[in-house]
C-alpha cells in the first residue's frame, strides 16, 4: 500500500488499486450525528470510486479539527462498496463516460493542488469541494454533461435519517494556489453557462406553449399547426388540459433553473471574495 501521511494529507491506496478502472463515482452524504432535540443531522460528503471485486477508493476532504479549517485530503482503499458505509444517509451516482483509473483521478486532484483547500468559517465547504471536482471531471469528459449542476441540486439539501431533507446553503471555501482557483472558477462558469442556456430555452418553450393555449380559442388552425410542430419534436398534447399541464411543468422547471442560476452566481461571488481575502492575509 502506498502511503503519504502528514497532517494535511493521507493517501493509503493499495498498490493493486492504482491502475484499476473506475466504473462509477458515488457521492455519499454521511451523518455526523443527530442534533440535540431535533431529528436533523450534521452532514459530511465524500466520494467513492467503484472498482472491481466489490472494492472502492474513498476520497475525502475535511478540516483537520475544530480549531484548524485547513483541509485534510484523504484517499483510501476500502474493501467494501459505498453502500456499506455505516454512516451513509443517501448517495448520488455518476457513471464514467470513458476509461479512467484511480491513479488518473488522484493525479488530477494532486497535480492541480485541489487538496490544498481551506474551509469556510464553521467548517463548511465539503459540498462545494465535491461539486467543483465533479464539474471538472465533466470538463475532462469523464462524466456526462450537467453532472456538476445535478450534484449542486442534490447537495443543496441537509439530509437526515429521521426527517425529510431540508434546503441548506452550499458554502465555498478557498484554494491556496491561483491556478487551482482558476480551474475551480472554470467549473462554476461551466455550470453558470448551462443554467443560463436552460433558462433561455425554457423561456422560449413557455412563450410558445402560451401562444398555443391562446390560439386554441383565437386561431384553432394555427394552434393545430403549432401542436403538430411540437409532435415532430416528441411532445404530444391532445387537448387544452394537456397544454395547460405542459405549461405548468415548463414554468416549474424555469423557476427551478432560475433559482439554481442565482445560487451559482452567488457562490461564484462569494468564492471571489474569499480569494481576495486570502491573498490580502497572506
Amino acid at each position: 500500500m502506498a502511503a503519504f501521511p502528514s497532517q494535511h494529507i493521507r493517501v493509503q491506496v493499495d498498490n493493486r488499486d492504482w491502475n484499476q478502472q473506475v466504473s462509477r463515482i458515488n457521492i455519499v452524504v454521511h451523518t455526523e450525528g443527530q442534533w440535540e432535540r431535533s431529528g436533523l443531522s450534521n452532514n459530511h460528503v465524500t466520494q467513492y470510486l467503484s472498482i472491481p471485486n466489490g472494492r472502492s477508493v474513498q476520497i475525502n476532504e475535511r478540516h483537520v479539527d475544530d480549531e484548524d479549517i485547513n483541509g485534510r485530503f484523504e484517499m483510501v482503499s476500502r474493501n467494501y462498496r459505498y453502500n456499506n458505509s455505516r454512516s451513509l444517509i443517501t448517495s448520488f451516482e455518476f457513471a464514467l463516460s470513458q476509461p479512467v483509473t484511480v491513479r488518473a483521478i488522484h493525479d488530477f486532484i494532486r497535480s492541480n493542488r485541489f487538496n490544498d483547500f481551506c474551509f469556510a468559517d464553521g467548517g463548511m465547504g465539503c459540498r462545494y469541494w465535491h461539486i467543483t471536482l465533479l464539474a471538472l471531471y465533466e470538463v475532462k469528459g469523464w462524466v456526462a454533461p450537467f453532472s456538476g449542476s445535478r450534484l449542486l441540486e442534490n447537495l443543496s439539501f441537509l439530509y437526515s435519517r429521521a426527517t425529510a431533507a431540508i434546503p441548506t446553503t452550499v458554502k465555498p471555501g478557498s484554494f491556496d494556489e491561483g491556478k487551482t482557483r482558476q480551474l475551480a472558477r472554470t467549473a462554476w462558469t461551466l455550470m453558470n453557462g448551462q443554467m443560463e442556456t436552460s433558462t433561455q430555452t425554457l423561456s422560449r418553450q413557455r412563450q410558445f406553449v402560451t401562444s398555443i393555449l391562446s390560439n386554441l380559442t383565437a386561431d384553432p388552425q394555427l394552434a393545430m399547426q403549432q401542436l403538430q410542430q411540437m409532435q415532430t419534436h416528441g411532445t404530444i398534447l391532445r387537448d387544452s388540459d394537456a397544454v395547460r399541464a405542459h405549461l405548468v411543468g415548463i414554468e416549474s422547471h424555469h423557476t427551478a433553473a432560475t433559482r439554481r442560476l442565482s445560487q451559482i452566481e452567488g457562490i461564484m461571488r462569494e468564492f471571489d471574495e474569499l480569494a481576495v481575502q486570502r491573498d490580502e492575509s497572506s
